[in-house]
């Protein structure tokens, strides 16, 4: 991130900062066009792009984000959210406002945020010296590495926080020049704002301290007194993200458990990664192999001496280019480090590393190409500059292919995790996900194929049983799905919910009496799952134990007065003793709460034409035949109906088509 220098005598660090180069202005707009234009081309694919892996929980899902008062609760009840990123939970809040479910604002907001930071580079890199910084904006822009962090709208805390972290930076270039205090004030008070939109940039300080050294040749007390409050507010709020990732975030998770020497090893490699994914970004996944980490292998451990053999040399050349080597790679190195495996983080459950986390370390590596691009241009004849500058530029559309065609994959949730899998076939996770997605829109065989393949790999983890099971009682293979759904005890044996799905397949295949020891179980391990209270009382139904059922009915609308289910099914047992009008309450009840189930609209309307109410009838009738046209009971009750009210031709209508859904034609 730094201009090449010239040699100095006895290591001394050159006195005088750098002069920011600053091109005439029309030319300054032609690049700031050519950047934009850039990202928007690189972007396009994915602009239109759904919500994807994390994104619920982080937008339509979150209740925080939802509530009309929870701008006040995300500063004032942080405890209810995994992170604590008030800025950014506070955009999303105004977002959901302004878009709720259209994805496209989620999406431009990134790019726009992202373009942001990479103009914002360009000046970092314009203060630190560089006169070609606009191409380390464009290589920023188009850099298939930051695509995760673009394209998926979950990572707003990464292309929120880079803006403010760089603005910090350029304040405290401009404090190191003028001394002033409002400058250094100001560069404290932008990284207070990137902290509070993501703690990613907690290793600033460190850079600063680097960034004197750089400068004055010299770390002394006077910078540590100006760094310390960085320092403070630093430890601060890495502190309670610490607690947020242990309390909130990895809260009842199954994490990778790695001791502390497999930790080291695996920062090492780790470390390669990212960078030999910053210098040839081919072959990007939403999920990267997990590689074994054997720290009994010599091989294990190559990252640490090469590293420390590079930066031995580079502190060796510190006079000329060392010193820039040590500054771009810094600022790479620091702002890794928190992500490599030293502490375990809830991705590492499916894989030990992600683009994302590249987003922001990155900048030091493009730094490090435009400085070298320009020692190598000081080289070239003035004539041929612009030629090489102009080549340099061209080249950036590789990366910016490769991007494109990686956002891509953003568009829609399957096709992100058909690319996890075609990418990564032993990817669980994703094999689970994409049968998810693939059970949502009806593909019940192709689901079944993934779930089974994600269980091949990982057969051990019970979500998937269970949700397989699922899958297998709703295509009717009852005994597959008793098997998933024992084994999902087996593994989570605390599990309410799968104690209650193993009681509702027994009772669906004619099993009440064992479906008790099910229903049962789960109302011990929750006691107020309302849910599970109501299927008691219909497997008691089924045994004929009426008054134990409605005991239950009237248990579950104590824990869930909204639960239309189990007033109908209260109202039917009221109908059944002859409590006509305790039935009719109900089952209104059942109505204004579910008013989109055509079956208790059809309940509702046979009571009140047993009643010979049929005028009130015959509307129950039309309303559950506009929710499902193709109800033939519906048909020919609201006939019976409309005959009683004098109507003879529609009711001969409504006969008719009763009479045509129970009797297709062949």
């Amino acid at each position: 991130m730094l201009k090449h220098g010239r040699i100095l005598h006895g290591g001394a660090m050159p006195p005088a900062p750098p002069s920011p180069t600053v091109p005439p202005a029309w030319r300054r707009w032609l690049l700031v066009a050519l950047i934009v234009a850039a990202g928007c081309a690189v972007y396009g694919p994915a602009l239109r792009g759904g919500w994807i892996w994390d994104d619920r929980i982080d937008l339509p899902d979150n209740p925080v984000i939802r509530a009309p008062g929870g701008l006040v609760q995300i500063w004032t009840e942080p405890g209810r959210l995994l992170d604590f990123y008030p800025l950014k939970h506070s955009l999303q809040w105004l977002q959901w406002r302004l878009w709720e479910n259209n994805t496209l604002g989620y999406h431009l907001t990134n790019l726009g945020l992202h373009l942001a930071a990479a103009l914002l580079f360009w000046r970092v890199l314009g203060r630190l010296g560089l006169r070609h910084g606009w191409l380390g904006a464009l290589l920023f822009t188009v850099h298939p590495l930051c695509v995760e962090s673009v394209a998926w709208i979950v990572e707003l805390k990464n292309t929120l926080s880079l803006p403010p972290l760089l603005l910090a930076v350029d304040a405290f270039l401009r404090h190191a020049d003028t001394g002033r205090r409002r400058d250094l004030g100001a560069a404290w008070a932008w990284f207070l704002v990137s902290l509070l939109c993501k703690t990613g940039g907690i290793m600033l300080p460190f850079f600063l301290v680097l960034l004197l050294w750089w400068r004055r040749g010299r770390v002394g007390a006077a910078e540590l007194r100006t760094t310390a409050p960085f320092f403070t507010l630093s430890l601060a709020l890495g502190l309670v993200t610490v607690w947020f990732q242990t309390y909130r975030a990895q809260a009842g998770e199954d994490l990778a458990a790695l001791e502390p020497l497999s930790r080291l090893a695996l920062a090492g490699q780790s470390i390669v990664f990212y960078l030999q994914k910053s210098l040839w970004p081919a072959g990007l996944m939403p999920l990267y192999p997990q590689w074994p980490v054997t720290p009994a292998s010599l091989l294990a451990w190559w990252p640490w001496p090469a590293g420390l053999a590079a930066l031995a040399w580079a502190w060796h050349r510190r006079a000329t280019w060392g010193r820039h080597a040590l500054l771009g790679g810094g600022w790479f190195l620091l702002h890794l480090l928190p992500f490599v495996g030293l502490t375990t983080i809830s991705f590492m459950r499916f894989t030990w590393v992600m683009d994302h986390l590249a987003y922001l370390p990155l900048l030091g590596v493009l730094g490090l190409v435009v400085a070298g691009l320009e020692a190598l241009l000081a080289r070239l004849p003035a004539a041929h500059q612009r030629l090489a500058l102009a080549g340099a530029a061209a080249l950036c559309l590789v990366p910016a292919t490769v991007a494109r065609s990686h956002a891509a994959i953003f568009r829609s949730e399957e096709a992100f995790w058909s690319a996890a899998v075609q990418s990564n076939p032993r990817a669980w996770f994703a094999h689970y996900n994409l049968a998810v997605v693939l059970r949502q829109r009806g593909d019940v065989a192709g689901a079944g194929d993934h779930f089974a393949a994600a269980l091949a790999v990982n057969p051990g983890d019970a979500f998937t049983h269970h949700a397989f099971a699922q899958l297998l009682a709703d295509a009717g293979r009852a005994p597959e799905a008793e098997h998933h759904l024992r084994e999902t005890l087996r593994l989570d044996p605390r599990s309410a919910v799968a104690h209650h799905d193993l009681g509702a397949l027994l009772q669906a295949i004619g099993r009440p009496a064992d479906a008790l020891a099910g229903y049962r179980e789960a109302l011990r391990l929750q006691p107020g799952y309302a849910i599970a209270e109501n299927s008691l009382g219909l497997a008691l139904c089924d045994l004929g134990r009426f008054d134990e059922a409605a005991a239950r009915f009237e248990a579950a609308l104590r824990l869930n007065p909204g639960y239309a289910e189990a007033h109908a099914n209260l109202g039917n047992l009221h109908l059944q003793a002859g409590r006509r009008d305790e039935a009719l309450a109900h089952y209104r009840e059942a109505v204004r709460l579910l008013p989109g189930a055509p079956e208790l609209h059809l309940n509702l309307a046979n009571v009140l034409q047993d009643a010979g109410r049929h005028a009130e009838a015959a509307a129950g009738y039309e309303q559950a035949l506009q929710l499902r046209p193709d109800l033939a009971v519906a048909h020919h009750r609201l006939a019976l109906s409309l005959a009683a009210l004098g109507q003879p031709d529609r009711a001969r209508a409504h006969l008719e088509a009763a009479q045509r859904l129970e009797n297709p034609p062949r």
